[in-house]
């Protein structure tokens, strides 16, 4: 896991603690402007990220999913639009 992950994970897992809601840690970290991805949510507690996500856009929150390259493949990172 390269630092960008550790520190994704780190805030999810954080914000999670803090709030106790799935969908408020992933709303409070992607408004820190951290991107993560479903295995960072997943690492940080989070049961089900993509759903979550998915609730949080019907909300009317503009998140995108943008592919990121690394050693092993493309993996998707969420992100909130400015």
């Amino acid at each position: 896991m390269n630092s960008t992950n550790k520190t994704a994970v780190k805030r999810l897992t954080t914000n999670y603690s803090l709030t106790g809601s799935q969908k408020s840690a992933i709303l409070e970290t992607l408004s820190e402007e951290v991107e993560f991805s479903v295995a960072d949510a997943k690492a940080a507690g989070i049961a089900n990220p993509t759903s979550v996500v998915a609730q949080l856009r019907n909300d009317g929150f503009r998140i995108y999913s943008n592919p990121r390259k690394t050693r092993t493949g493309t993996v998707n990172r969420y992100r909130l639009a400015k």
